[in-house]
């Protein structure tokens, strides 16, 4: 009986995140600004020097935090081989849902959600344009803004576990 009432299913539902995939978002794409959105490399991904700037201090404040986001953030500061032991972080503000902020070197740095960015006046890139790998309605993107820098954006993926497709 269970058998034939599986013949009549057309969807199944699954809470993907650590069960299908390996529940440690991946940062994949990057873009600067307004500029175009660009592949980061699973190795050594290219980046501007302002951008390894930006991702130095970025990447300082999020050691603060126990998100995923900031994992993601972090995974990708290592990759690209950047150091963050040498900076100084002043202060540090986790807000659980919305996002961080603090000083890193003397400068503010703010990172987390679009929306609450601009509802606290930091300015973020305009609209992710065609090419971007998400709608900013489905998550996936972390913003990040270091006070006299380019503002950045950052795509997420959670990679599929290796046996998911058994």
């Amino acid at each position: 009986a269970v058998l034939e009432r599986l013949s009549s299913i057309d969807h199944f539902v699954f809470d993907k995140t650590g069960t299908l995939t390996l529940g440690r978002p991946e940062a994949t794409r990057l873009r600067a600004g307004t500029g175009s959105w660009r592949p980061l490399a699973a190795e050594a991904p290219e980046l501007t020097p302002g951008e390894r700037e930006s991702l130095r201090r970025i990447g300082a404040l999020e050691r603060l935090s126990e998100h995923p986001a900031a994992a993601a953030v972090l995974g990708l500061c290592a990759r690209a081989g950047i150091a963050l032991d040498g900076q100084r972080v002043e202060s540090g503000e986790v807000l659980p849902g919305l996002g961080m902020r603090g000083r890193v070197d003397g400068l503010a740095v703010a990172v987390g959600s679009a929306d609450w960015l601009a509802r606290n006046g930091t300015p973020i890139p305009g609209p992710l344009g065609p090419d971007a790998p998400h709608r900013a309605d489905e998550g996936g993107l972390i913003y990040g803004v270091v006070e006299g820098s380019e503002p950045l954006t950052l795509a997420t993926e959670d990679p599929l576990r290796p046996d998911a497709a058994e």
